[in-house]
Order: C-alpha cells, then structure tokens, then sequence
C-alpha cells in the first residue's frame, strides 16, 4: 500500500468516527428536545393573591412595583402565574416587558369595568 492509499483509508476512518458522532448528537439533542419542561407547583390562591396585590398596586399608582414584580419572577413562575389569572400571554414568546404591558393592559380594562359597575 503506498502513501497516498494509506492516507485515503485514514480519512475514509475519520470520516466514519465524525459521522457516528454526528448521529449521537442528533440523537442527544432529539432526546433533550423531547424531555417536557416541568411546570412549576404554586397554590392557586398565592398566584390569585399576587394578582390581586400587582391590581391594588395599580390602582394605587405603583407600577414600578408591578415592573419590578415581573422582572424578578423567572419564566416558569410567570408562565403559571399568567395561565391561573387567565392572561392570554404566550409566554414562550414574550418577553418580560410584553408581559408586563399585557398585565397593564388587563388591570386598565378592570378598572374601568369597576367603575362601571360601582
């Protein structure tokens, strides 16, 4: 065998060893793909407690106080917090500051749907 065949066969090796590890990752990345994100556990009541606490917030004009509640709440907690409270927010797709105009936005509507009534 010369030089030149040997060569050819050492890169034909390499090139099988990168393909297997080609196909590991896709596998390795199809597997974590798959894996469902866990839904954090929070009582309905404190979320339900929290939404009532940002309204009265609102209401008494505090709304760097709302900002700041949902800036330091991570994405798990606020995908709950938004799903118990029945505010269509996306939260996959939105960002803390979409959010935030949505829970603003909703409060907004509230309050004039009190006045209404009262």
């Amino acid at each position: 065998m010369n030089k030149i065949e040997k060569i050819k066969s050492q890169i034909e090796k390499l090139e099988s060893i990168i393909n297997e590890i080609k196909n590991e990752l896709n596998n390795i990345s199809t597997v974590s793909d798959n894996t469902p994100k866990k839904e954090i556990q929070i009582p309905e009541e404190d979320l339900h407690r929290d939404y009532e606490l940002l309204f009265n917030k609102f209401l008494s004009g505090d709304v760097d106080f709302i900002r700041a509640f949902i800036k330091n709440k991570d994405k798990n907690y606020l995908k709950v917090f938004c799903k118990s409270n029945n505010l269509p927010v996306d939260i996959s797709k939105a960002s803390k500051d979409d959010i935030f105009n949505t829970v603003i936005q909703w409060f907004v509507q509230r309050k004039v749907i009190l006045k209404k009534v009262t």
